[in-house]
């Protein structure tokens, strides 16, 4: 991990030399460059660029904030800009391209540009999107003596004092997602830069807080991309350092839901997060069926194998355990283990009247899940995971969760609930909202660290 001190420090060439002198001269081409594009976009030839920044909604603020600015069309506009600077030098800057004896050409074009800065707030590359209907949608400069893609992290030089202060780090997946918060004034927000969170990303999160929340899109690619984060993070941790998870909606990205409902609702998204032991937990569980024992015993191994990769032997341990545990809980079911050996079903014992209305008030919530998801059977199935870890303390309530699990396992139709709910009519079939209400009901019950 590059500190403070050292951002930006050139790296060595394929030759192991790089020059001070020449470097200087790669940095100052590309604060020349991001000048030029900033001018371009208030010029005559921005029109488009700026049109689109008022349909993100980034105002003159955010504008100037970010530095953000236009390449024109033509192959050879910033080249004769900067031709003071030579074609070689600018190449070296990323700013170019060439292809054998050809001609050079301008890296970026008819795309809005957005600088990307080291940790001291220094322009050392250039992410830009594109205006028209060419690909790639998002281009990045390509590593240069400045830019280690994978060892940089978008915004972090601004948002790293918000994110000290208020002890809270939200990495999104792109620069437009930063911008689009810090529209919205939430100034904590940074992005990878069009790849895969890298080790030195996380190591570069951690030294800014303790537990950033990674908060990606809901669909495959984002997920995927969590996952695989969550996997790089592993073998990192230790006592204090972890990471969070938030998952957007269906279709969002961060700007999306925040003109739709509001930055309270990202921030109650961001403070709802799952933690990586359950983020792990639920993609494994859910990535195949648990029917047959041959896949309860897959799951077992790779839980096992997630907890075998963290370094520090006390967290190692202490994984290993709490995935042993949740398996316990998730294959148990209603049956227990006779003295013979052989397994039968275990009813709780009758409640009293008076114990029945003692219930609190979250087990008359869990009872009423629990009724919504007989009524919802995709979402018990889908769910598996957190129905296995509802804090319930009821014994009735205990053991239909159990006859639940049990069914589902064995993939037949979910039992009826034998007890009675006051809350029942919070997720029913009538109500258009009421399989959606449910899975807010169930995210709002987090797995126990005990």
């Amino acid at each position: 991990m590059v500190s403070d001190s050292d951002a930006g420090s050139p790296a060595s060439d394929e030759h192991g030399s790089t020059s001070a002198a020449r470097i200087a001269e790669v940095r100052e081409a590309v604060a020349a460059a991001a000048d030029w594009f900033t001018a371009q976009f208030h010029a005559d030839a921005g029109e488009q660029a700026r049109s689109y920044a008022r349909e993100r909604g980034i105002g003159p603020d955010m504008l100037a904030a970010f530095g953000i600015g236009y390449a024109p069309a033509a192959r050879g506009s910033l080249r004769r800009a900067l031709a003071r600077f030579g074609d070689e030098r600018l190449i070296e800057a990323g700013l170019l391209i060439s292809v054998d004896d050809k001609e050079p050409y301008d890296r970026f074009r008819d795309r809005l540009m957005i600088p990307i800065c080291d940790p001291l707030g220094r322009v050392i590359a250039f992410g830009g999107r594109v205006l028209g209907d060419g690909e790639p949608k998002y281009l990045n400069s390509p590593e240069t003596p400045l830019f280690d893609k994978g060892g940089t992290l978008f915004n972090l030089h601004r948002a790293r004092g918000a994110a000290r202060t208020s002890g809270v780090l939200v990495v999104v997946e792109g620069y437009l997602d930063v911008i689009a918060l810090a529209q919205a004034e939430v100034d904590q927000a940074v992005a990878p830069l069009g790849t895969a969170l890298t080790e030195a990303q996380i190591a570069a999160l951690w030294e800014t807080v303790e537990t950033p929340v990674l908060c990606f899109d809901g669909d495959a690619a984002g997920q995927r991309a969590a996952m695989r984060a969550a996997t790089r993070a592993l073998p990192m941790l230790r006592k204090g350092r972890s990471l969070y998870f938030a998952t957007l909606p269906p279709g969002q990205d961060p700007d999306d839901l925040v003109r739709a409902s509001g930055v309270e609702a990202f921030a109650k998204l961001v403070r709802s997060a799952e933690t990586l032991a359950d983020r792990i937990w639920r993609t494994e569980v859910d990535a195949k069926p648990l029917d047959i024992p041959e896949a309860r015993a897959g799951l077992r191994q790779r839980l096992g194998e997630h907890a075998a990769s963290i370094r520090d032997s006390a967290l190692r341990q202490s994984y290993r355990k709490e995935f042993e545990r949740r398996c316990d809980a998730l294959f148990r079911g209603g049956y227990i283990r006779t003295d013979a050996g052989r397994a039968r079903y275990s009813p709780s014992a009758d409640l009293s009247d008076q114990d029945k209305m003692r219930r609190g008030p979250g087990q008359a919530i869990i009872a009423a899940i629990l009724h919504g998801l007989v009524r919802f059977p995709d979402i018990a199935r889908n769910e598996r995971g957190t129905v296995a870890m509802l804090p319930i303390t009821d014994p009735e309530l205990a053991a239909f969760r159990d006859r639940v699990l049990t069914a589902i396992t064995a993939g037949r139709a979910l039992p009826v609930p034998d007890f009675r709910s006051t809350l029942a009519f919070s997720f029913t079939r009538d109500d258009p909202n009421g399989s959606e209400d449910l899975r807010k009901a169930l995210s709002t019950f987090g797995v126990s660290d005990d």
